[in-house]
């Protein structure tokens, strides 16, 4: 699927944002709690226009060795990558009067985080220059966004139940983050980020990116067998699913980072289940 996507879906930041919606309705789904249009607005639009300030290519020169073709395809598309993202980024801030305050203060914090990760903001460097804390921080970030904003707009109460959903939210991202790194890890090194992709072997990097999202799919999966919750088994399965491809599929495969982005998509599924009553 993803090398026929069309390119501006795969490049532009696109596939990220629509990630960033598929993860808050899952969480919305899970939670038993009808989602916030406002929010998942802010959600598509923050990240996506995030997403294209990073593909302009401005302070990652790390790009230019682990991703030519977006960086030629960004190129061309230069000034239209500047409109889309301003657009995206006033669409974003629009929404922020029609959600909750502390919505609202959490969602800049994640948005101050996000704009150092792409640009040195923080004496000359990015976050995403951290090298090993750099999953860290992707992960953090983006399992807040998925868990902690939804629950804060539906004004639930922060207790064990959503803490436990964003530990099991983490696994995934965590995953993702850490694997996806590998098929950049020479650009990377050349560039001064030294990931764990950079330092750690194959073998390695797979064991710690995979045994938190086994341990997490299966605990789901029992779980939701134990109690009857259909919605979280269909869930859990996008887990074991992903795990079973990841332990399948050489990282030297073609769009192989854009494949485990799609695999996020899957929460999406539980969301549309749990609208439409099927489980």
């Amino acid at each position: 699927m993803p090398a026929s996507m069309p390119r501006v879906l795969r490049y532009s930041g696109v596939l990220a944002g629509l990630v960033a919606v598929a993860l808050q309705t899952g969480t919305f789904a899970l939670l038993g709690v009808a989602p916030s249009l406002p929010l998942l607005a802010l959600a598509f639009c923050g990240v996506a226009g995030l997403y294209q300030i990073d593909r302009l290519g401005l302070f990652a020169p790390e790009d230019r060795i682990n991703q030519p073709a977006r960086m030629a395809w960004a190129q061309q598309h230069r000034r239209g990558l500047k409109v889309s993202a301003g657009v995206l980024l006033v669409v974003a801030f629009a929404m922020l009067p029609f959600l909750q305050a502390a919505t609202v203060a959490v969602g800049l914090l994640l948005a101050v985080v996000g704009l150092a990760y792409v640009l040195p903001t923080f004496w000359g460097t990015r976050l995403k220059g951290l090298g090993s804390f750099k999953p860290v921080v992707v992960a953090g970030v983006w399992t807040l966004g998925a868990v902690l904003l939804p629950a804060l707009e539906a004004n639930l109460r922060l207790d064990q139940p959503i803490a436990a959903l964003g530990g099991y939210r983490w696994a995934l991202l965590w995953a993702a983050t850490l694997l996806a790194d590998y098929p950049d890890r020479e650009g990377d090194w050349q560039a001064g980020l030294i990931t764990p992709a950079v330092r750690w072997s194959r073998g390695r990097l797979w064991l710690v990116g995979c045994a938190p999202l086994a341990l997490a799919g299966g605990l789901a999966a029992g779980l939701a067998v134990g109690y009857g919750d259909g919605l979280l088994a269909l869930d859990s399965l996008g887990y074991l699913l992903l795990l079973y491809w990841l332990l399948q599929t050489s990282p030297e495969a073609p769009a192989f980072a854009t494949r485990l982005d799609a695999f996020l998509l899957w929460p999406a599924l539980t969301a549309g289940a749990g609208l439409m009553g099927w489980l």
